[in-house]
């Protein structure tokens, strides 16, 4: 049997998460004894509740049902059955020959594309135009950052 300051002495100790396993064996053993002091009744269910979780057992492990078990490999049959049937049909098509693209072509002349009105004819519109091409590479560039800068920030006060 514990005394009242040992006693006292375990319970400060246990609520400051400092016992040792042995000593919290021992504040079980002195709360199931029944001769408690007044003044350590108030804890009593705390340790009772450990005694009955202790007695707690899991249910048993139910096994699948064949029931369930046959109507998976039934599935798994019919899936199999119609990616065959879906692969077959796949490989065995043919496309008539007027959909081919060689039937078109000989029938028309190809096109031909004019690079002509492509062409820069004079040094300061070509000066301008790489200008303008510089300036938007330079300008979606410098906006890349800063959009990653607000998602993080987005992120992280999300986070908080």
């Amino acid at each position: 049997m514990m005394d009242y300051n040992t006693a006292q002495n375990l319970l400060d100790r246990y609520f400051d998460g400092e016992t040792s396993v042995a000593e919290e064996t021992s504040l079980r053993s002195y709360f199931q004894s029944g001769s408690i002091s007044s003044d350590h009744q108030e804890y009593a269910p705390l340790f009772a509740y450990w005694a009955a979780a202790a007695e707690v057992k899991a249910p048993p492990v139910r096994k699948p049902k064949a029931r369930l078990r046959s109507l998976r490999w039934m599935a798994a049959a019919a899936a199999a059955v119609l990616l065959l049937l879906v692969a077959n049909n796949w490989c065995n098509r043919q496309a008539p020959i007027s959909d081919t693209p060689f039937a078109d072509a000989q029938e028309q002349p190809a096109k031909t594309v004019d690079w002509s009105k492509y062409e820069i004819s004079a040094d300061e519109d070509g000066y301008r135009k790489l200008r303008g091409a510089l300036k938007t590479v330079s300008t979606a560039l410098n906006d890349s950052p800063k959009a990653t800068l607000r998602e993080l920030d987005k992120m992280s006060a999300t986070l908080r």
